[in-house]
């Protein structure tokens, strides 16, 4: 599948590529079995045992 003109990645709008980086983050936290991330103002926190 190829990314469509004045989009990134495919994403059309703010809120799609919000959605992707969510499900992006909630996956990769799964994959790696930490707690589910913490939404920021800035992006997330996963806390992963690590200072």
């Amino acid at each position: 599948m190829s990314a469509r003109a004045g989009t990134i990645g495919g994403v059309r709008s703010k809120h799609g590529l919000e959605q992707c980086v969510q499900d992006w983050v909630r996956g990769w936290a799964l994959c790696r079995a930490t707690p589910n991330p913490v939404p920021e103002p800035d992006g997330y926190r996963i806390d992963v045992g690590a200072p």
